[in-house]
């Protein structure tokens, strides 16, 4: 079940431990479980639940430590693990540094200080032991570590500050959360720094054919690393619908059978994808050569390459998070 979004089992007498199959459910956003009798540990491999928001384990009877793991659900606002058997210190990072007292409660063997629960039981004689002069050296180690970790990131935001202004042009502003003209706001809500392109790489780039929303080029960046360059025909008047479209459905694509997305430069004149360049040439010329040995392929190698079409194609149509359907 790799698209569903919710799961409720809650009020049962399922028993045994939490199938560790539900990791791969990885569209779910709600999973609760609360009042059976399931059993043994939480499984770790639940944190790869990257868009699950609320997960209700209480009342039944988990035991063992709660994952660390579980920590780096960052999408997940609610938790209940409320009276089970945990034991150990309860994570402080992630969904868990909102966590009030009573998402924990019932669960004996649980500490942690910090969300109002006994200290860990060697606390004391963790620390019985440290002289002044420990505590003296201590405290200079992690001042110099402070100083060399603000030098750093001083020295990062000057670098990323000069490295911004010397490649940026009066000409385009090329940036994947891009502002379209007329005033009209665009959605491309990427959540990492873009791949930035100097408008010089892109008219230096060579003209490879025209299609129905526009042209595609190929360009070479200062790495001499080669790009396929798509951009749009202003002329039709869906050009700009689709430009965004395609942007939002790109960005969200990861598979091996998919050309991976770049970035995508925006300004009132120029709208363009930037995809890696496909050295090979096109699929047709390949499966319908015009002559010569260089484009041959036997048997194997074209059913190759169906079954990798095949499995993109399924992947864009099923279990991608932004479904992609292609109308012929």
């Amino acid at each position: 079940m790799v698209m569903v979004l919710a799961i409720d089992l809650s009020h049962n007498h399922f028993s045994s431990g939490i199938p560790s199959a539900l990791a791969s459910c990885t569209a779910l956003e709600y999973l609760n479980i609360s009042w059976s009798v399931f059993e043994s540990p939480i499984p770790a491999s639940l944190a790869t639940l990257k868009n699950l928001q609320d997960m209700d384990f209480s009342f039944n009877n988990l035991s063992g430590t709660i994952p660390v793991a579980l920590q780096d659900m960052k999408m997940l606002h609610h938790l209940n693990l409320s009276s089970n058997r945990l034991t150990g210190e309860v994570p402080k990072g992630g969904g868990f540094s909102d966590l009030g007292n009573s998402a924990v409660a019932g669960n004996p063997g649980l500490y942690g200080t910090w969300i109002n629960l006994p200290p860990c039981p060697n606390f004391k004689s963790k620390h019985k032991g440290l002289s002044v002069s420990h505590k003296v050296t201590i405290a200079v180690l992690i001042s110099i570590v402070i100083l060399i970790l603000c030098f750093l990131s001083l020295a990062f935001s000057y670098k990323w500050r000069f490295k911004r202004q010397s490649i940026s042009t009066d000409n385009v502003e090329d940036s994947v959360s891009s502002e379209t003209d007329s005033g009209d706001q665009s959605t491309l809500d990427l959540h990492v720094e873009p791949t930035r392109i100097s408008y010089e790489q892109l008219v230096s780039a060579t003209l490879l054919g025209r299609g129905r929303f526009g042209s595609v080029y190929k360009g070479t960046l200062y790495n001499g690393t080669h790009i396929a360059v798509k951009v749009l025909n202003f002329q039709d008047k869906n050009a700009h619908k689709s430009f965004i479209t395609e942007c939002n459905a790109l960005k969200r694509v990861r598979h091996r059978n998919v050309i991976k997305f770049i970035t995508a430069c925006s300004n009132p004149v120029l709208k363009a994808l930037l995809l890696p360049f496909m050295s090979n040439g096109s699929l047709d010329r390949w499966l319908h050569p015009d002559g010569g040995d260089e484009c041959k392929l036997d048997l194997n190698d074209r059913l190759t390459i169906a079954l990798g079409i095949a499995q993109g194609m399924e992947y864009l149509h099923h279990y991608c998070f932004v479904q992609v359907i292609h109308v012929t």
